[in-house]
């Protein structure tokens, strides 16, 4: 199958489509990828097999969910992200920023901030450290 272009069928491609063009897969030998998306191209799966890349898209939103329990949420029409899963880990070998434009939450059944060198705690506005009862050292 394919174009022919090459022997070796190096050059390959097959297309396939649906009626009207509606979607279609395609599989490049030449250009080393492999696409599925839909005509309008709202959604589409690009894979560069030769640099091990694959760029996934949506134009409203994109879902990924294994199992019952994990599932990213992505919404191109809002910018939201949400995560759920029964546990959540992110780990840096370097620097980890985390940095909300507007208010930013940390909430939990129970809070701990750990430091293996100097701890700041800071703010350009009032700074209010409440609890029942509170204990410092």
């Amino acid at each position: 199958a394919g174009d022919g272009s090459s022997e070796d069928g190096s050059n390959d491609k097959i297309d396939i489509y649906t009626a009207d063009n509606a979607h279609a897969i395609s599989l490049d030998n030449e250009h080393k990828r492999i696409t599925i998306a839909d005509k309008e191209n709202n959604a589409s799966i690009v894979m560069s097999t030769q640099s091990g890349k694959i760029e996934v898209k949506a134009q409203s939103k994109l879902t990924i969910n294994v199992g019952e329990t994990i599932s990213v949420a992505m919404n191109g029409t809002t910018g939201k992200i949400t995560v759920t899963a029964n546990d959540i880990s992110l780990q840096s070998q370097g620097k980890m920023l985390l940095n909300g434009g507007g208010k930013t939450d940390l909430t939990g059944a129970m809070v701990t901030v750990d430091s293996q060198g100097v701890t700041k705690i800071s703010g350009t506005g009032l700074v209010t450290l409440s609890g029942k009862p509170i204990k410092i050292g």
